[in-house]
């Protein structure tokens, strides 16, 4: 439970906080519930996505606060059910007209204190919360696409380095040692197996990417691209000889 007050209602607020800790209801506000140290905005917007109601403490000043307005737009955003608590005879005006509409209001304008905080308690534990928008989790299932990409890239950088080496080795082949020669020549016909793997790989997490909507769908269809275009090169470079087989 999170009460929302304006400065000015301090003292009703620290009442009607105090009020629903002693009678089993788990209640809080600024500055009470705020370590020293902790960022004010942030402490207040997780106190209010915890809470499941917050009590609006409605006054002249309150509808005057740009923070209480806040705090209203957190707890709409979140599902946290919102009872106006009315001290004084005051209809809302402008945007509150709108946010507060539909609300059942506690009118505790025209009753004694304690009996409005009676009257309140039975509100907070009759009313059902809705259910708290559950945040979407950011994990590697969305990065498909992008792992996809760059496995494209790598194979084609790694290919531009093979063709360079290609073409040294076979102008330095007839001066190198038969050793050197022999491991340069081993590393380089192993390049094209690995390339291919590296190939399917990409185009499995690019076309699942597609399929299942998961991740950026244009790095997905620029790995395909990409992945064609050297899987055609390839295919070219190892008929002609450029490549080996």
């Amino acid at each position: 439970m999170f009460v929302s007050y304006s400065s000015v209602d301090a003292s009703l607020a620290n009442s009607i906080y105090n009020y629903l800790n002693q009678h089993g209801i788990r209640a809080l506000k600024a500055p009470e519930d705020i370590r020293p140290g902790q960022d004010w905005a942030s402490s207040i917007a997780a106190m209010i996505d915890n809470a499941t109601h917050m009590v609006l403490i409605w006054t002249s000043g309150s509808m005057a606060s740009k923070e209480v307005a806040k705090e209203l737009t957190l707890a709409m955003q979140s599902n946290t059910v919102i009872i106006p608590f009315q001290v004084e005879d005051l209809a809302p005006a402008g945007a509150w007209r709108y946010h507060l509409a539909n609300l059942h209001w506690l009118q505790a304008h025209n009753t004694d204190h304690n009996t409005a905080c009676q009257s309140l308690l039975e509100q907070i534990k009759g009313i059902q919360p809705a259910a708290k928008p559950v945040p979407t989790k950011r994990g590697t299932k969305g990065a498909g696409a992008l792992i996809a990409l760059m496995i494209s890239f790598g194979v084609l950088i790694l290919n531009l380095l093979a063709l360079v080496v290609g073409v040294w080795f076979g102008l330095s082949q007839p001066i190198l040692q038969n050793g050197i020669a022999t491991l340069i020549g081993t590393v380089y016909r192993a390049i094209p197996p690995l390339s291919m793997g590296l190939y399917v790989a990409a185009l499995v997490l690019a076309i699942t990417s597609l399929v299942r909507h998961r991740g950026n769908r244009t790095q997905a269809i620029w790995s395909i691209v990409l992945t064609a275009i050297q899987l055609l090169a390839y295919a070219v470079g190892a008929a002609t000889g450029i490549l080996p087989r």
